[in-house]
């Protein structure tokens, strides 16, 4: 009688026990860490923790390249931008990823963040991503492999994808006149005190794309700028483009000589200092 009283109290307690292991070890959110092993009495067992992971992929047809050229490649002095869209098709929420990015091939130049956190994407959404690609003047011709990837701690990231694009060397571009015409003064000729047009015709003669571009000219003394334009900017110039400038001028009494000489001074941007180029124009 004392003994199966004992056994019965021994049951109880084990039935017990068991139910607080298995309270504490089932979790909606976590993922396996190890199995709890407990033993009482002569009876030994072993709980393993609920499996909810995640699972991510990069979404088909969603990684895109974008360059401010909008000639996909990769020009010295741009900044560009790789975009992808990441999905979780899992049964947990995706916690403490990463972004990992490495660049190889022609990376002379080219800069890439390597690791970057993102933020949780939960089951059944989506992230879009959004990685910077940017290009020094020392960058050179070739091409750049930019291989990226979301890491997850416990080994559901998604695979690796590579991206191939080109990429261009600096081309300093060339501003210069490349004709002008003198209109007005008296039958043709210019004439003290009666003022006069000279129309210049600029062009960007090289393949780099100018920018912030201003021309100056500089009359030679005793020859006055009436049209108020003596400094003229121009946002952009393509290689190729042209920019006509219409000078209003009057020569007074003061100046000698047959010949009028001009100088058109150009200060351009080049993605990294200016440059100033001095052209003598008749």
């Amino acid at each position: 009688m004392v003994k199966f009283i004992f056994l019965s109290a021994m049951k109880k307690i084990f039935r017990f026990w068991l139910m607080v292991l298995l309270f504490f070890a089932i979790s909606p959110y976590g993922y396996p860490q190890k199995a709890i092993e407990a033993q009482s009495g002569n009876y030994s067992f072993t709980i393993l923790r609920e499996v909810k992971p995640p699972i991510l992929s990069i979404v088909e047809g969603s990684v895109r390249f974008a360059d401010p050229g909008g000639n996909n490649i990769i020009d010295a002095g741009e900044t560009c931008r790789l975009m992808f869209v990441v999905e979780n098709s899992g049964l947990g929420d995706a916690e403490g990823l990463t972004l990992t990015v490495a660049a190889s091939g022609a990376t002379r130049g080219i800069a890439v963040d390597p690791v970057r956190n993102l933020d949780v994407i939960k089951v059944g959404k989506k992230l879009e991503i959004e990685i910077p690609v940017t290009a020094n003047l020392e960058t050179i011709d070739g091409t750049v492999y930019l291989t990226f990837k979301i890491d997850e701690p416990n080994g559901f990231g998604s695979d690796a994808q590579t991206m191939e694009v080109k990429t261009l060397k600096f081309v300093s571009p060339m501003v210069e006149v490349v004709d002008y015409n003198v209109t007005g003064g008296r039958g043709g000729n210019l004439v003290k005190k009666i003022p006069f047009d000279l129309q210049v015709l600029v062009q960007n003669t090289e393949y780099g794309k100018a920018e912030e571009v201003t021309v100056n000219l500089m009359p030679p003394p005793n020859v006055l700028i009436l049209s108020g334009n003596a400094s003229v900017s121009i946002p952009a110039f393509k290689p190729g483009e042209t920019q006509d400038i219409i000078y209003s001028l009057i020569v007074n009494d003061m100046f000698t000589g047959t010949d009028i000489p001009f100088t058109l001074k150009y200060q351009k941007n080049t993605g990294n200092s200016p440059k100033t180029a001095i052209s003598p124009w008749p």
